[in-house]
């Protein structure tokens, strides 16, 4: 098929037939324009609206110059051109923002040249990138959708980090900045890259833009590819040795039908199907009775596989009690949360634990993956529900929307146990979309039904608990791995943007997480105004967009970055001088257990947090009552980063909070209600 998505024609034509705004490109235009200037370093920010310098600058692509509109008010220095190929745009663009020229050709020179996800409409971007290069002076910025491996329909080209040479055209590649994009404008990562033109490249400025990170990125996904290429090989000649017996038994079916075809009775048959409609009817019974054999034996020959492999895995464990987790969550999700802690430290009680993968963006698991002794991820949840000779308890969560009180009643039924985690408010704001009906039912049914082992991991959770029954649950915060965060990291380990901060030789108020409607922005910001002697390091996910109402980014000392993956966390953390957790304090802060808190803790870093229930428990957390007593106790907090008995102090703190003893009142809570 012809690709008619790059050409002049096809966009006027969106333009000139309002199905641009219908689809809400101007949003998306927008937004994609403020990210770009959102990852732009400050440096040149600086450069680019230089009065002395005036640069002039074109936004190629510009659609109906709302990108173009957003540039001129941040670069009001710059001589700013909006160039698009549709004229139906262009004219659209001229008659909104009058102050700003606009053009339907790229036929000058400039001194920067930009390109907002434009390239990826190409089948060959390349072509198109060399003649920015070609029309640009000195700085070429490119923001592109990366690894968008399922394309959207007008998208030609998946973007991954081998497309961007250090040197292109004579120009050096000196910035490099990703990020996962909203994901009610666009679902999936952006990438900023900047060139420039004659630039010097060498280590530093290698350690600086953070290319080495890229380079080494990109040496670890082709060790990865490396080992799944072996995984691969492996699989391959297993599936030709089933291939093998596939063939010999379809070579048995033939020999059967064939002597069935040349038997008398077959015969007789024929001369009367042939009789009466030429026979069709047997040709397609033939085949279609082949197709099924193959089909019927190949799935036959995995689910045996499976079988064969449980059975293994139950003879090797012949005593202990099966948890199971249905279909949740990916096991290999870049942030460990509270269901993988758990199954690691719960499979340590003497518990044989199967975690069910759902298989979604990071699990590829096909039967059985044993992750730690007695703890395994399986995509075979039918097979574990299926055993029958050994109790079971099945680890369902508040948050589950994949199981309802029906589950849960057969499960009781048939003599198996509910252990239920009640982890969160069950609240439309936490999980962004609307709440079942059959959520609430089975929420309230298990409350009300004591056969069923409860965990709340807040106090106000568990006064709810309480509401409903007088036993057989118990409070159960969250932990922490404590080898994992209590690591020494070495000087050489640091992430470039660590080596930055601590370059500037000021304490660093550090916070990991989520940033949400539930995060104290104003507080921050009044940090970052109060004390210009700290720097604020924010790491985190952006999880429902509000951060960006905030414009963190134009306060020198606020650095945000993120979301960094949990095996790569400690080794930015180690720039944290000072760990906080400024949240609101609000119904869903009042029921949280924060897991960074604990974190924080084996940290060995003071923790300042705001007045939420959950933290106050701890006699290692300082409590801001408001925004000046916060910033107060971030003062009184720095003064104790040395002290030994405060140290010693979060130390047992987070010993007492570890998830081997999280995993071990919950598995007493098993054994007592087994024993009855």
């Amino acid at each position: 098929m012809q690709n008619n998505v790059n050409s002049k024609e096809y966009w006027d034509e969106r333009f000139a037939s309002g199905d641009w705004e219908e689809k809400g490109g101007n949003q998306q235009t927008h937004y994609f324009y403020e990210l770009l200037c959102t990852l732009l370093p400050k440096h040149l920010k600086q450069e680019f609206d230089n009065p002395s310098k005036h640069f002039s600058m074109a936004d190629v692509g510009c659609a109906e110059g709302d990108g173009t509109k957003l540039l001129s008010e941040t670069f009001p220095n710059a001589e700013i051109t909006g160039i698009d190929i549709a004229e139906s745009a262009i004219q659209k663009a001229q008659s909104l923002y009058t102050d700003i020229f606009f053009s339907n050709k790229l036929d000058k020179q400039y001194d920067i040249v930009i390109s907002s996800n434009v390239l990826e409409h190409f089948e060959d971007p390349f072509v198109h990138l060399n003649e920015l290069f070609n029309h640009s002076n000195q700085y070429v910025v490119i923001l592109v959708p990366f690894e968008e491996y399922d394309r959207i329909d007008e998208h030609f080209y998946t973007f991954l980090y081998k497309d961007f040479k250090l040197k292109f055209n004579g120009f050096n590649l000196i910035h490099i900045h990703g990020i996962q994009a909203d994901k009610n404008i666009w679902e999936g990562k952006q990438h900023l890259f900047i060139y420039q033109k004659n630039a010097a490249l060498n280590k530093i400025s290698l350690e600086n833009f953070g290319l080495q990170k890229m380079i080494t990125t990109f040496e670890n996904e082709l060790c990865v590819k490396e080992n799944e290429l072996q995984g691969k090989e492996k699989q391959l000649q297993e599936k030709e040795k089933q291939l093998q017996v596939l063939q010999y038994q379809m070579n048995n079916v033939t020999n059967e039908l064939d002597s069935i075809r040349y038997s008398t009775i077959w015969k007789l048959a024929s001369k009367y199907y042939k009789f009466r409609d030429n026979a069709p009817l047997i040709k397609r019974l033939i085949s279609k009775l082949k197709k099924n054999a193959i089909t019927s034996h190949i799935q036959h020959n995995i689910s045996s596989q499976n079988k064969v492999v449980l059975a293994k895995i139950l003879n090797k464990y012949p005593t202990q009690t099966i948890m199971i987790l249905p279909p949740l969550v990916d096991w290999n999700i870049p942030l460990f949360q509270r269901p993988q802690h758990l199954a690691k430290n719960i499979a340590k009680q003497n518990i044989l634990y199967f975690f069910c993968t759902p298989n979604g963006l990071y699990d590829h698991i096909d039967g059985f993956e044993e992750v730690s002794e007695k703890c395994y991820i399986t995509n075979r949840f039918d097979l574990v529900d299926q055993i029958t000779d050994r109790k079971k308890v099945y680890d369902l969560s508040s948050t589950d929307n994949g199981t309802d009180w029906t589950f849960v009643k057969t499960r009781l039924d048939r003599g198996d146990r509910i252990v239920y985690q009640y982890i969160d408010e069950i609240s439309e704001e936490i999980s962004g979309h609307e709440i079942p009906e059959s959520l609430f039912k089975k929420h309230f049914n298990i409350l009300k039904d004591e056969q069923c082992i409860v965990i709340p991991s807040a106090t106000k959770l568990e006064d709810d608990v309480k509401e409903h029954r007088t036993k057989n649950y118990k409070l159960v915060t969250n932990g922490v791995e404590i080898e994992h965060f209590s690591q020494t990291v070495a000087e050489e380990q640091y992430p470039a943007l660590v080596k930055d901060l601590l370059a500037k030789n000021k304490p660093v108020i550090g916070y990991f997480g989520a940033f949400a409607n539930w995060f104290d922005y104003e507080l921050v910001i009044k940090l970052a105004t109060q004390r210009p002697n700290l720097e604020i390091l924010l790491l985190g996910v952006d999880y429902d967009g509000s951060i960006k109402k905030y414009h963190l980014e134009q306060y020198d000392n606020i650095t945000i970055a993120g979301p960094i993956d949990y095996k790569e966390l400690p080794k930015y953390a180690a720039a944290f001088t000072v760990s906080t957790i400024p949240f609101l304090i609000n119904e869903i802060t009042e029921s949280t257990s924060p897991i960074k808190l604990f974190e924080y803790m084996a940290m060995k870093k003071p923790i300042v947090t705001t007045d939420m229930p959950e933290c106050r428990k701890y006699e290692s957390v300082l409590i801001g009552k408001n925004h000046d007593d916060f910033i107060a106790k971030i003062d009184e907090a720095l003064e104790l980063k040395e002290d030994r008995n405060y140290i010693k102090l979060l130390e047992k703190e987070a010993l007492q909070n570890s998830w081997k003893a999280k995993a071990g009142d919950i598995a007493k809570m098993i054994e007592k209600q087994e024993k009855k």
